[in-house]
C-alpha cells in the first residue's frame, strides 16, 4: 500500500480530532441577568413544582383507577347475582317441564300440554 494512501486518512483523522478545539468557543448561556447559581436555583424550583404536579396527577389517576376497579367489581357481582337467579328459575322450570313431560309420556294425559297429545 502506498505511503500516500496511509497518510491521507491519518491527516484527515487528525484534522477532525482537533476541529472542535479550533472551533469558536461556546456561547455563554443566557441566564436572564441571573448568576449561574441563581439560574440553577430557579430551574430547581421549577423542576420541583413540575415534580409535585406530576405526583398530584399520578395520585389522581390512581384514585380514578381504584374507583373504576371498585365499580367494575360491583357490576360483575350484580351481573353474577342476576345470572344465578335466572339459572335457579331456569333449573326450576326445566325440572317442572321434565316432570310433566315424563308423566305425559307415561300416559297421564291430564298433565300433557294441550296440543301435544
Amino acid at each position: 500500500m502506498p505511503v500516500r494512501a496511509v497518510r491521507l486518512p491519518m491527516m484527515l483523522a487528525a484534522v477532525f480530532a482537533f476541529a472542535p478545539a479550533l472551533a469558536a468557543p461556546p456561547a455563554e448561556p443566557n441566564y436572564d441577568g441571573l448568576t449561574p447559581e441563581q439560574a440553577r436555583a430557579k430551574l430547581n424550583r421549577e423542576q420541583a413544582i413540575k415534580a409535585q404536579e406530576q405526583l398530584a396527577s399520578n395520585a389522581a389517576n390512581k384514585r380514578a383507577y381504584e374507583e373504576a376497579t371498585v365499580e367494575r367489581e360491583q357490576i360483575i357481582r350484580r351481573t353474577n347475582e342476576m345470572w344465578e337467579a335466572e339459572k335457579v328459575a331456569y333449573d326450576s322450570a326445566m325440572a317442572q317441564w321434565q316432570e310433566i313431560a315424563a308423566a305425559c309420556r307415561a300416559g297421564d294425559r291430564s298433565r300433557c300440554h294441550p296440543g301435544s297429545q
